[in-house]
């Protein structure tokens, strides 16, 4: 459980605007979920930052500035992606291995979605998220789990660049194993 903030770095092949940064903090509780914290800072208008908007589960999220979660139990190949938007829209995806989709998991009620709220100071971007439980069953079991934060960051040329906590190849690549690390509940 960090709750120290933990520093995600661009990929060198997508550096970033300059003077940027971004730090990533998470905790999890049986009662919350895991709660996951994202603060971005960059100079003024060096960003493209989607604007605020109706909550509600959105895809392609990761084409404009975005936080990212990656989840999954360690030793097994099925994990699942959130997306989340400066916006507070929301993505989740669901896969069996590397890349590999099943149908996301159902959100029957607003309880049981995952949830996020931006708030802007100054030059900075505070993102929280927050998965419920329920959509973590590998996590709520107390089984052993691994977890990957990244971001998508838009400069005001529209310009990806990718962040995260490990970049273990060549080319961005959220989805691979490595990029995760492990976690405690």
């Amino acid at each position: 459980m960090a709750r120290r903030w933990i520093p995600l770095a661009p990929h060198p092949g997508t550096p970033g605007p300059p003077g940027t940064s971004l730090w990533a903090r998470w905790t999890w509780s049986e009662r919350d979920g895991l709660l996951v914290d994202y603060r971005l800072a960059a100079p003024r208008r060096a960003l493209i930052i989607p604007p605020r908007a109706a909550p509600a589960r959105v895809d392609g999220l990761w084409r404009h500035t975005c936080c990212e979660a990656f989840i999954g139990a360690r030793r097994e190949t099925g994990y699942r992606e959130f997306n989340f938007s400066p916006s507070g829209q929301w993505a989740l995806y669901a896969f069996s291995e590397y890349r590999t989709t099943l149908a996301p998991p159902q959100v029957a009620e607003p309880a049981e979605a995952p949830s996020c709220h931006c708030e802007r100071r100054r030059h900075q971007w505070l993102l929280r998220a927050r998965v419920p439980a329920a959509l973590l069953p590998a996590v709520a079991a107390g089984r052993d789990w691994e977890l990957g934060l990244t971001a998508v960051v838009a400069d005001a040329a529209g310009r990806l660049s990718y962040w995260a906590l490990r970049h273990p190849t060549p080319a961005p690549d959220f989805h691979h194993p490595e990029g995760r690390l492990p976690a405690r509940a």
